[in-house]
């Protein structure tokens, strides 16, 4: 019994879920909510307000908003749809390396190591969309390789369905088309299926032009001007972001790096050897899996990296994320061929370093403390007390956590009622990355208006305006980033 249940196809990649499920649901609600998964919470408030949204992640929106039907707005009730993605991921990824490689041990690799990556881990930890985002992405890819079975129906339509659902969870989907066609493109399906499969490129493309265009148009009817709401999100270039590519492509590794953490120098440096070391992985997987497939996936993983170099927006790690499953896969194809003894040798390596590497992402990743901040201006609150946050996310996440005196209002309602506020004690909390250049100017105008002064917030990149008499402490150490 024990030899059969070793040898069943399904035992591999069932320990491979288990051990992603461990990582993933291991304390999941230990840990406080932080900005932007409180910002989850307002955004999941109601169906009409998801339904008039503008911006990314209306689909897991909806999702999250069923889930706190039913369970509530508790850490681990919140966080457990992206863990559950997360955990599903793993079997999307060995499918994927299975197919390609027709090796197991190759699958087992690739699937292990989605199953303990540190940036995958904690995306799949918290209240957002990123892991769901993974998992339809990398559902589309599967789903695409498997056009030339005998269930090419279904697997076109469920290429569809996960292309529509992960445009439904980010905008930036876009950016990872070319690559994922291409990548589907030059693999090589069977002859008979050739004439075919320029009619499905063509139905494929035609798909993906509708779901961005309806996107677009819904866009387009929620922002009375959309040029000027697209060129307020533009900033310069990834390369001369201070979280540049070097810094992101790290993040998509078992390297402990970051901003933070490395000088420029060694940031360089670490990049050019996991570099070099995946251009090996390459030249090695063409021999197991052919040109084609190796060149496929190289294109599926460099493209979007591309594309997020010389796209001026604000750019974070965790968009990189779809990206991880096309680094992985080379080197698992190069481990394949490993013999038996240096196979279980690195297989022992990838959980150890997947350990390590969590377990110091744990040591560096602080979640904004919106606690210790509520506790300072609880402190000084009276009952005249007046707290104007903005955007909406601060307004939010305060909200969620303040349990002290005074009154929560958004910020543009404070420009309306200053003169009725005037003789109150004033707070302010703007995040001006998101917050509107003539806001910003009326918030400089009122700290002379209202005697207001700067403190020192705990809330990484948070302007806190205090009024005179507020006895402030300052923060025992400088916040980590909030995450990466």
């Amino acid at each position: 019994m024990p030899r059969k249940l070793l040898d069943s196809p399904w035992t591999a990649p069932t320990i491979c879920c288990l051990v992603a499920a461990v990582f993933r649901f291991y304390d999941l609600g230990q840990a406080s909510l932080w900005r932007d998964e409180i910002y989850s919470i307002g955004e999941s408030e109601s169906l009409a307000h998801i339904v008039m949204r503008k911006g990314n992640g209306f689909g897991y929106f909806f999702l999250l908003h069923m889930m706190r039907s039913v369970f509530g707005t508790s850490p681990i009730s919140l966080r457990i749809l992206s863990a559950i993605a997360g955990t599903l991921a793993t079997l999307v990824v060995w499918a994927i390396a299975l197919k390609i490689s027709g090796r197991r041990s190759a699958a087992l690799i690739a699937a292990l190591g989605i199953a303990v990556l540190p940036l995958h881990v904690l995306l799949s930890r918290e209240a957002r969309m990123y892991s769901l985002w993974a998992l339809a992405l990398w559902t589309a890819s599967f789903c695409l390789l498997q056009l030339d079975s005998s269930r090419r129906k279904a697997a076109f339509g469920g290429a569809i369905v996960a292309l529509a659902a992960a445009f439904s969870f980010h905008n930036f989907s876009l950016i990872y088309m070319p690559g994922l066609f291409l990548a589907w493109w030059l693999y090589p399906h069977r002859p008979e299926y050739r004439r075919q499969k320029q009619i499905d490129g063509i139905r494929l493309t035609a798909a993906v032009l509708l779901i961005g265009g309806l996107l677009a148009l819904r866009l387009a009817l929620q922002v009375p001007d959309l040029f000027r709401f697209l060129k307020s999100l533009a900033v310069e270039p990834l390369w001369a972001q201070s979280m540049g590519l070097a810094e992101s492509f790290l993040q998509l590794s078992f390297f402990p790096a970051g901003p933070k953490t490395l000088s420029p120098i060694s940031t360089a440096a670490a990049v050019a050897i996991l570099i070099g070391f995946w251009v090996i992985a390459i030249f090695q997987s063409v021999h197991l899996v052919g040109r084609q497939k190796a060149l496929g996936a190289a294109i599926a993983f460099l493209l979007p990296l591309l594309l997020f170099a010389v796209f001026p927006i604000r750019h974070y790690p965790r968009l990189l994320l779809p990206c991880a499953l096309y680094l992985l896969l080379p080197f698992a194809f190069w481990a394949s061929r490993l013999k038996r003894g240096p196979y279980l040798t690195g297989l022992g390596l990838l959980i150890l370093g997947g350990l390590l590497g969590n377990a110091w992402r744990t040591t560096q990743v602080d979640r904004e403390p919106w606690n210790l901040l509520c506790e300072q201006i609880a402190a000084n609150a009276a009952d005249n007390t007046v707290i104007a946050a903005w955007p909406s996310q601060t307004f939010n996440s305060f909200g969620y956590c303040y349990r002290g005196k005074g009154d929560l209002i958004k910020f543009p309602e404070l420009l309306k009622r200053k003169s009725e506020l005037a003789a109150k004690e004033t707070w302010i909390l703007l995040f001006p990355f998101f917050t509107k250049a003539s806001n910003l100017e009326a918030a400089d105008a009122l700290e002379g208006q209202l005697r207001l002064k700067r403190v020192e917030s705990p809330v990484p990149e948070l302007r806190v305006l205090a009024p005179a008499s507020a006895q402030w402490r300052n923060s025992p150490q400088s916040p980590l980033p909030s995450a990466p």
